[in-house]
């Protein structure tokens, strides 16, 4: 999958995990065709994530973002996220 469609199911499955979840946009630098962003989602893990059942706890994930564009359109995204820190959230590790 690539471009919008891409981009609706990262979305319709993020929903499902965490039915209330926000995002925050921290910090926004652009640069030419790139924009940085440094982004907090937070949410209730209401979903099966890393093998571990809904525990109705709220969490926040944190990421930096970069994004590209070309002729008005997003062309790539580079994400680095804390999953580490998900994970210890949802009792994964």
């Amino acid at each position: 999958m690539q471009g919008p469609e891409l981009y609706n199911a990262l979305a319709s499955s993020t929903r499902e995990l965490f039915s209330d979840l926000t995002f925050t946009s921290e910090d926004v630098v652009a640069a030419g065709d790139e924009v940085a962003l440094r982004w907090t989602m937070v949410g209730t893990h209401d979903g099966p994530l890393f093998g571990v059942e809904p525990t109705g706890e709220r969490v926040e994930l944190t990421a930096i973002e970069i994004d590209r564009f070309e002729g008005g359109q997003l062309i790539e995204t580079w994400t680095q996220s804390d999953q580490l820190s998900l994970m210890e959230q949802v009792g994964a590790v």
